[in-house]
């Protein structure tokens, strides 16, 4: 979904945070166009995908040297810590907190992906609340409403896959009985804005 802005950072309920309380696109225009962007970049990673359509079967058990089936629906969650100037600060409503406001983010959402042989895809809702390094609380908007998976490939218990462009992410897979029921790992996301502006996450899943 660096939430940073657009994919940002214990397995959280889909329904809210565990805790207390973060992409891009290009600049070609301005006023409109750089509210949207900084609103990107501070909710998560992202760009409009159809949703890919979930199997309705159970997941697949894992035998040999089978890949490991992802298939299925998952409660997600990350933890986000974010970086972004003081104009972006101004734009979600708080006041900036020097040169570079630093802000940890946690979001979540229902992940769906669908796998065939060793790669998947997939698309995932997501809700965001960040608290500033100052304290101040603000919640970015969630746009676009479907974050998408892209690129997923998985070797064992290890898998690969991008949050949107621009924000990979990695992970292992918890068996139970031969079947994944617990995913996690972590990933980057770069601020268009910015080069040197980064999202750190750390995320996981549980299976429903």
């Amino acid at each position: 979904m660096d939430h940073l802005p657009a994919r940002s950072t214990a397995p959280v309920s889909p329904a809210a945070p565990a805790p207390p309380v973060e992409a891009r696109s290009t600049l070609t225009r301005v006023a409109p166009l750089v509210a949207l962007l900084a609103a990107l970049s501070i909710a998560g990673c992202g760009a409009d995908v159809a949703a890919p359509t979930a199997p309705t079967s159970a997941p697949r058990r894992s035998v040999g040297t089978e890949a490991v089936d992802l298939s299925g629906t998952w409660a997600w969650s990350e933890t986000v810590a974010a970086l972004f100037p003081p104009f972006i600060a101004q734009i979600v409503g708080i006041e900036p907190e020097g040169p570079v406001t630093h802000a940890t983010c946690y979001d979540w959402g229902v992940l769906t992906l669908v796998q065939t042989g060793d790669t998947f895809t997939g698309t995932a809702t997501q809700s965001s609340i960040c608290t500033t390094k100052g304290g101040q609380e603000y919640v970015p908007p969630s746009f676009p409403p479907l974050l998408d998976v892209l690129n997923g490939q998985i070797r064992g218990r290890s898998f690969s896959f991008d949050f949107s462009v621009g924000c990979p992410y990695s992970g292992t897979v918890s068996l139970d009985g031969g079947v994944a029921t617990r995913i996690g790992g972590t990933g980057r996301c770069e601020v268009f804005l910015h080069p040197a502006l980064l999202k750190t996450v750390s995320w996981q899943a549980t299976r429903l």
